[in-house]
C-alpha cells in the first residue's frame, strides 16, 4: 500500500490595476437650465453630471467651459463640476446664453467628454415704464357740451417683457372730469369746453406695470384750448330807433351801427348788409357800418325799418334799425348832428368828459337823457340801458361822462352803442339818436399762462443744456406793443440750476441736479407784456420733481471690521450685520450682499439681503491673524448696480481661566521727597497661568494716589514719579496696583499694595505771614521802639532766625538806623529818625532756616513812612546884598529874601525888618519876601549902606538873614568891559553926553575899558568897531527903556510894552498877570518866576529881579562848566549836580539818599528767588560777593548781563537798589 496523497490550499488576492480604458460620460448630450436676471453671485446654476468608470487618476475628472460664456458671466469649478453666477445678469442685455462643456479625465491617455448647456435668462421687473416724453404739449379746439375729441402721441417703453411690461395708465391730478385715458395711452377731452372760461388744462399722468414688485413712472400734458368761432357778432340795442328830419340832405349820416363778438377768434372783420328797407332813402357801408341818406327825406315823412345783416365770416346775426322822418319846423327837438362816432382809449379817467351832444329845436327848452319811450323802455334794451347808466353820467345839456371806467374793456365789448333821447320839456316832445363809441386797446390785462401750473419730472442725470419745459403766456390785449411778453425766473433759483429765454419761454438745465441735495424746485416764472409805460406782469409755479438716478454707491460703515469670538461659539451664530447706507432711494438704494472669499473656506455664509453673517462649522481659536472674510455690496440699480466692498478680520479665542497673579502679596519702598520726576520707584510683576496670547497683562493704580504724584506702566508695571511729592503733605502711600489681562469672554486681575515711604528734605524757604510790612511813625520817636514784628514759617519744620540785609543809615554817624532781633523778628530803631533827611526807609528783611543739607531763605519789603513834625525852623541859604540910588522913587524893588522850611506842617513862612531901618524907608512882603522902597531914599544921607536883619518864622520857630544894601550916588561901575558911568540929575535935564535912568532921577552913560569896541546898550556887551550891535533896533523904531525892546519912532503911546517888535535875539513873553514883555532865551523866567515889575528882567542863574540899566553878573556858565538847576551854580561836573535831598557818593558816582550810607552794603543773597540786591554794578567788578552768614555766593562775571554764580552753580540775577 502506498503513502496517501496529500494537499493544500492558499487564498491569492489579484489587484488589477486599472488602465485608463473608460472616457468620461455625460448622462445625456445636451442641458437646458433657466435663471433669473437678478441672482445673486455665487448662486448655483447647474452641476455638470458627468461619470468615468475607471478609477484613480484614471477617473479624476476635470471640467471647463470652452465658449459661450460670454462676458464671462458664469464661473465653473474644474473638480466640482458646479457652474455659478459670476457677475451680474441682465435679460435686457443677454437673455440666453449656449455654452460647450468639457471634461477630462487625467488618464494616460486623457479621454474627454463634451455636452452642450442651455441657460435662458428669466426676466425681473426691474425696469420701469417710461414714457417717450417727460411733458407733452396738445392743443384743443373749444368744444360745446357733448362735444369730445380724442388726442394720440402718449407713448411708453417697458423694457421688461410679460407681466412685467404690461401698463396700464390713470390720471392724478388736473382732472375736472374733462378728460379720461384709455389702456392705450389716448386721451378724450369731453366738452363743454370754452376758451373765454379756461384758456389751458395742465394733467398729471402715471403708468404702472404688472410686475412683482409693481414700478411706475410720470409725466405731464399740458392741452392749449384754441379759440373757435362759436359765437355770431350781436348788437345789444335792438331794434336801434332814430330821428330825422324831413330837410336833412343826401349823404347825411344817421347812425354808426357796430356788433361784439364773443369769440377772440374771427375768421375775418365784421361786414354789414342791409337786407331789407328803402334802398332810394338810405344805404348801410359794408365795411364800416355807417347808415346814411341817399335821397331827400323832404315830403317823405313817416317810419321805415331797415334789417342789417352784421357777419364774422361764417356767423351772423341781424339788427333792425327803425328811421322815423320828421318835419323840420315844428317844435321837435333834433340832434345836431344827428349821429356820432367816438373813437377813446378804453383806460379812460373817472370823471372824464366823453364827449358833448348838440341838439336844435323851434321853441322850448331841450334837455338831453337816456331814452325813456319805446323800444327803450322793455328789455333787453332796458337791462343794457340800466348798464350804461352805471358806465356814463347823461347831464341835460348833453355832455357825457365817464361814471365807471372799470366797465369800459375792449377785450370784453369793443363797441358800445349809446342811445340818446332830446326831450322839450314845453312840448313834451322826443327824438332819439345813437352815439357808436368804438374803444381803442389799451394795456389793461396782463398775461396770462397756458396753464394755472406748469409740473416737470426730471432725471437729477439730465444734461446740461437740455430744454426741460417751455412756458407759454399769452395777451388779451390787442395792440401788438401789449400782447409781446417777456420771460424771467423771479425766485425759486436761489441754486442757479434753471435759466430761462426770454422770449420763446424755454426752461434750460445750467447748472447740475443732485436730487441727494434738492428733491424738488418751486421755480417761479414772470412773464411780463412790453408796454414801456405800465408793463402788466402774471407769475406762474413750475414745480420740478427730480427722480433719482443710481449715482451713489452703498456706504459701508468701515473697510475693514473686526470681530472678535470665543471658542465656544456654535454652528449658525450670527456673529455680523454689515450695516450700509445709500443716498439714493427706491431699489436704487436696496443693498444686496455677496461673500465674496474666506480665508478658510466653508467657515461663514452671508444672507444675501440682510447681511448677516453666521457660522457653518465649529471655529478652532485663531487670533492674529484670525479669519479673513471679503465681502461685496451691490445695489439693485438700474441700468450699472454701483457696488462697495470690505474685509472682515474674525479672532477666535480660548477662554480666560486664570487671572495673573503677583509675585508678592505687597511691596514697601522708601525715597526723598527730592526725588525728581519721572524716576521709577520700583517695579511689581505679575504672571498669568494661561498660554494664549490673548492673556497679556495690563497695569493700572486703582486706589492710593488721589494726589496723582505716581504712574504706572501699563505693560511694563513700572511705577514712576510724576510730579514733586511734599512730605509736608502726605509721607506715606499705600498704592492699590491692579494687574488685569486681556481674556475672553472676562478679563480677570488681582491686586497688591506697594507701600511708599516718603523721606523729608529742607526744600521750602520760610514763609512770611504778610506779602510785604509797611508802619507810619513819628520822625521824633524813641531810639529802641519797635517798629515791626517780623513774623515767617517754615513747612519743613526748622528753626529761623532774621537779619536786615538792606537797611538804612544816618548820613551823618553812618550808624544803622534799624535792628532786628534774629530769633524773634522784631525791628527796632537804633538811631534819630528825621522826616527832612528822608520821608521813608526801605528796608529787606531776610528770613533764614537751619535747614539741612543746605539752608534756604527768603526776603520781603518793609518800609517805614514818618510822620513830620515842625522841628525845624524856616533857614535863609545866606545873607544877600543889593543897591539903591539916591532919591530913587517909593515902589522900587530892592531885594527877594528866601527861607526854606524843610517841615511840611506848621504855619507857612511869614517874613518881617527886624532892625537896621530906622528911617522907615524899607517894607517887606510878609509872605513873598519882596522887599522895596516906601520912601524916596534921601539925596543927602551919612549912610553908604543899609543893613537890614530879616526874620523869618512858621509860628514857632524863626531865623534871620542879612540884608545890605549899598546906597550909589555918582560913580562908573563896569561889567566886564561894558562900563556905567552915574552923576545925580541935578538939573532939570542931563548934559549932552549923558541919558536919564529909566527913573528919571539919574544921569548915565555906557563906554568901552577895551580898544577898538563900543558899548551895545541893549545887549550889555562891547562890539568891534564897525560890526552892528546884536539887538539894535531897525530903522524908524527906538529903543524903549523900560522894557528894552524897539518900538515905532511915531508911536504916540507911552512906552510900556503894548504892541512890542522884541529886538534880534529876544523873544515876546507874558507873565502871570498878562503883562508882555521881551526878554533873552537866556534870561526867562523859570518855574513860573517873573518880574511884575516894568523895566525888571528875572535872572536865572541868580534866582533874582535885576533893573536892565543897574549893573549886575546875571551871566551863563563857561563853556567848560555845567549849570546845575539843582544848586543854581556852575559845577565841573555833571554827574555832581544832585537833586534836593540827595547827595554825590564819590565811591559809586551816583548820588544817593542823604539817609543811605556810601559804601557797599553787606548783602544776604535771596539764593530761592535767585536775586543778589546791591547798589551799583560797578561796585563789583570784579569783586567777590559775600553774605552776612559767610557764603561766598557768587562772582559776577559781567556786569552787562547783570548775573552771577552762587556756590550752588545756580544762576543769580543781580538788582541794582
Amino acid at each position: 500500500m502506498g503513502n496517501a496523497s496529500r494537499s493544500t490550499s492558499v487564498q491569492v488576492e489579484v489587484e488589477v490595476i486599472d488602465l485608463n480604458d473608460n472616457p468620461p460620460i455625460f448622462d445625456q448630450p445636451s442641458y437646458s437650465r433657466n435663471i433669473t436676471e437678478n441672482s445673486v453671485l455665487g448662486a448655483l446654476l447647474f452641476h455638470i453630471p458627468a461619470t468615468d468608470e475607471d478609477s484613480t487618476s484614471n477617473g479624476a475628472l476635470r471640467y471647463t467651459i470652452t465658449s459661450g460664456n460670454t462676458g464671462s458671466h458664469f464661473a465653473l469649478d474644474e473638480f466640482t463640476g458646479d457652474i455659478t453666477v459670476n457677475t451680474h445678469l441682465d435679460r435686457e442685455q443677454e437673455s440666453s446664453y449656449e455654452m460647450d462643456l468639457q471634461v477630462v479625465d487625467q488618464g494616460e491617455p486623457p479621454f474627454t467628454a463634451t455636452a452642450k448647456l442651455f441657460v435662458g435668462v428669466l426676466d425681473e421687473n426691474d425696469n420701469r415704464p417710461r414714457f417717450t416724453q417727460r411733458i407733452y404739449h396738445f392743443s384743443v379746439n373749444e368744444l360745446r357740451d357733448g362735444e369730445s375729441v380724442t388726442v394720440n402721441g402718449i407713448d411708453v417703453v417697458d423694457e421688461d417683457i410679460g407681466p412685467n411690461s404690461d401698463v396700464k395708465f390713470e390720471i392724478v391730478s388736473g382732472n375736472e372730469d374733462t378728460f379720461s385715458i384709455n389702456a392705450a395711452g389716448d386721451i378724450t377731452a369731453t366738452g363743454p369746453v370754452f376758451f373765454e372760461s379756461e384758456q389751458s388744462f395742465t394733467i398729471s399722468l402715471r403708468v404702472q406695470d404688472s410686475g412683482d414688485p409693481m414700478l411706475d413712472n410720470t409725466a405731464i400734458v399740458n392741452f392749449v384750448v384754441v379759440d373757435s368761432n362759436l359765437h355770431p357778432p350781436l348788437s345789444k340795442v335792438t331794434p336801434i330807433q332814430i330821428n330825422v328830419p324831413s330837410n336833412s340832405p343826401p349823404g347825411t349820416t344817421l347812425l354808426y351801427l357796430g356788433a361784439n363778438d364773443e369769440d377772440t377768434y374771427r375768421a375775418g372783420g365784421l361786414s354789414f348788409t342791409m337786407t331789407s328797407g328803402d334802398t332810394t332813402l338810405f344805404t348801410v357801408d359794408s365795411s364800416t357800418g355807417t347808415a346814411s341818406l341817399v335821397g331827400s327825406p323832404s315830403g317823405r315823412e313817416g317810419s321805415y325799418d331797415i334789417n342789417v345783416t352784421v357777419s364774422d365770416g361764417a356767423l351772423n346775426s341781424t339788427i333792425q334799425v327803425r328811421v322815423t322822418i320828421e318835419p323840420a319846423l315844428n317844435s321837435i327837438p333834433h340832434f345836431a348832428p344827428i349821429a356820432m362816432e367816438i373813437v377813446t382809449s378804453e383806460l379812460v379817467a373817472k370823471d372824464s368828459i366823453l364827449t358833448t351832444v348838440s341838439t336844435v329845436t323851434n321853441t322850448g327848452r331841450v334837455i338831453v337823457r337816456f331814452p325813456t319811450t319805446p323800444p327803450y323802455d322793455t328789455p333787453p334794451n332796458s337791462v343794457y340801458l340800466m348798464e350804461l347808466s352805471s358806465m356814463f353820467e347823461v347831464q341835460e345839456d348833453g355832455t357825457i361822462l365817464i361814471r365807471n371806467p372799470e366797465l369800459f374793456d375792449r377785450e370784453r365789448c369793443d363797441v358800445i352803442l349809446l342811445p340818446l333821447e332830446a326831450y322839450n320839456e314845453d312840448s313834451m316832445e322826443t327824438t332819439l339818436s345813437l352815439v357808436t363809441i368804438r374803444l381803442e386797446d389799451g394795456n389793461d390785462n396782463p398775461p396770462i399762462f397756458d396753464a394755472p401750473e406748469y409740473y416737470g419730472l426730471l432725471s437729477e442725470g439730465v444734461a446740461m443744456g437740455t430744454v426741460v419745459l417751455s412756458v407759454s403766456a399769452y395777451d388779451l390785449d390787442h395792440d401788438q406793443a401789449n400782447i409781446a411778453v417777456m420771460y424771467s425766473v423771479v425766485g425759486g433759483n436761489e441754486e442757479e440750476k434753471f435759466a430761462i429765454n426770454n422770449e420763446t419761454g424755454d426752461i434750460v438745465i445750467v447748472s447740475e441736479l443732485d436730487r441727494e441735495l434738492t428733491e424738488q424746485f418751486n421755480l417761479s416764472i414772470r412773464a411780463t407784456n412790453y408796454d414801456s409805460h405800465l408793463p402788466l406782469a402774471s407769475d406762474v409755479t413750475v414745480v420740478f420733481e427730480i427722480y433719482d438716478e443710481n449715482d451713489n454707491p452703498p456706504v459701508l460703515a468701515e473697510f475693514i471690521y473686526h470681530i472678535e469670538l470665543l471658542e465656544n461659539v456654535t454652528i449658525g451664530t450670527e456673529i455680523f450685520v454689515v450695516g450700509v447706507t445709500d443716498e439714493d432711494i427706491g431699489s436704487n438704494s436696496e443693498a444686496v450682499f455677496y461673500l465674496t472669499h474666506q480665508s478658510v473656506p466653508g467657515l461663514f455664509e452671508l444672507d444675501t439681503f440682510t447681511g448677516t453673517l453666521s457660522t457653518l462649522k465649529v471655529l478652532p481659536p485663531r487670533d492674529s491673524p484670525g479669519y479673513e472674510v471679503s465681502i461685496d455690496v451691490n445695489d439693485r440699480g438700474t441700468p450699472i448696480p454701483q457696488a462697495a466692498s470690505a474685509m472682515i478680520f474674525i479672532d477666535v479665542f480660548s477662554i480666560n481661566y486664570h487671572p495673573p497673579i503677583f509675585d508678592q502679596s505687597d511691596y514697601n519702598f522708601t525715597i526723598s521727597e527730592v526725588t525728581m520726576p519721572p524716576s521709577i520707584v520700583l517695579t511689581p510683576t505679575a504672571t498669568d497661568a494661561d498660554t494664549n496670547t490673548s492673556t497679556g497683562v495690563t497695569y493700572s493704580i486703582v486706589a492710593g494716589n488721589s494726589l496723582g504724584h505716581f504712574s504706572i506702566g501699563a505693560t511694563s508695571g513700572a511705577i514712576r514719579v510724576v510730579t514733586e511729592l511734599d512730605f509736608l503733605q502726605q509721607n506715606i502711600y499705600s498704592l492699590v496696583v491692579m494687574a488685569m489681562d486681556n481674556g475672553k469672554p472676562e478679563r480677570l486681575s488681582s491686586t497688591t499694595t506697594v507701600n511708599i515711604q516718603v523721606e523729608d528734605v529742607n526744600n521750602h524757604v520760610p514763609v512770611f505771614d504778610q506779602s510785604d510790612y509797611t508802619v507810619t511813625v513819628l520822625e521824633n520817636i524813641t531810639i529802641g521802639t519797635a517798629v515791626f514784628n517780623i513774623s515767617a514759617t517754615d513747612p519743613d519744620a526748622v528753626l529761623i532766625y532774621f537779619q536786615i540785609s538792606l537797611n538804612s543809615f544816618d548820613s551823618e554817624t553812618g550808624m544803622e538806623l534799624f535792628a532786628i532781633d534774629r530769633n524773634t523778628g522784631v525791628v527796632t530803631t537804633q538811631a534819630k529818625l528825621d522826616h527832612e533827611r528822608a520821608v521813608e526807609h526801605e528796608l529787606i528783611i531776610s528770613a533764614i532756616d537751619t535747614g539741612y543739607p543746605i539752608q534756604r531763605s527768603n526776603s520781603i519789603s518793609a518800609r517805614v513812612f514818618l510822620t513830620d513834625l515842625n522841628d525845624s525852623p524856616p533857614s535863609f541859604t545866606g545873607d544877600y546884598t543889593s543897591i539903591v540910588y539916591r532919591r530913587q522913587q517909593p515902589g522900587t524893588v530892592v531885594a527877594i529874601v528866601t527861607a526854606e522850611d524843610p517841615d511840611t506842617v506848621g504855619m507857612a513862612t511869614q517874613y518881617s525888618i527886624q532892625s537896621g531901618d530906622t528911617d522907615g524907608l524899607f517894607e517887606i512882603n510878609v509872605t513873598t519876601g519882596q522887599v522895596q522902597t516906601i520912601r524916596e531914599i534921601p539925596e543927602v544921607t551919612s549912610l553908604s549902606e543899609f543893613d537890614l536883619t530879616i526874620l523869618a518864622t512858621d509860628g514857632e520857630l524863626s531865623s534871620t538873614a542879612q540884608l545890605r544894601i549899598a546906597v550909589l550916588s555918582g560913580g562908573t561901575y563896569c561889567e566886564g568891559d561894558f562900563c556905567t558911568t552915574i552923576q545925580d540929575r541935578l538939573r532939570i535935564r542931563c548934559p549932552d553926553d549923558l541919558v536919564p535912568s529909566p527913573d528919571g532921577e539919574l544921569c548915565l552913560t555906557y563906554f568901552c575899558n577895551s580898544t577898538n569896541t563900543y558899548p551895545c546898550v541893549t545887549s550889555r556887551s562891547c562890539n568891534l568897531i564897525g560890526y552892528a550891535c546884536a539887538g539894535e533896533c531897525p530903522a524908524g523904531e527906538a529903543v524903549c527903556p523900560t522894557t528894552d525892546s524897539c518900538h515905532p519912532v511915531s508911536m504916540t503911546t507911552t512906552c510900556d510894552g503894548s504892541n512890542l517888535t522884541c529886538l534880534l535875539g529876544q523873544v515876546l513873553v507874558e507873565n502871570e498877570t498878562g503883562e508882555r514883555y521881551c526878554e533873552r532865551p537866556n534870561r526867562l523866567p523859570s518855574n513860573g518866576r517873573s518880574c511884575t515889575s516894568v523895566g525888571y528882567i528875572y535872572c536865572t542863574l541868580l534866582d533874582d529881579c535885576f533893573n536892565l540899566s543897574a549893573p549886575h553878573l546875571c551871566q551863563h556858565c563857561p563853556s567848560d562848566k555845567y549849570y546845575c538847576q539843582h544848586t543854581d551854580s556852575c559845577l565841573s561836573d555833571p554827574l555832581l549836580c544832585c537833586p534836593p535831598g540827595e547827595t554825590y557818593c564819590d565811591a559809586l558816582r551816583v548820588c544817593l539818599p542823604t539817609s543811605v550810607r556810601c559804601l557797599l552794603p553787606n548783602v544776604a543773597p535771596l539764593v530761592d528767588q535767585h536775586l543778589v540786591l546791591v547798589a551799583s554794578m560797578m561796585s563789583f567788578v570784579p569783586d567777590d560777593i559775600f553774605s552776612s552768614m559767610g557764603h561766598v555766593t557768587g562772582h559776577v562775571i559781567s556786569s552787562s548781563n547783570d548775573t552771577a554764580i552762587d556756590s550752588q552753580g545756580e544762576e543769580l540775577g543781580v538788582a541794582i537798589v
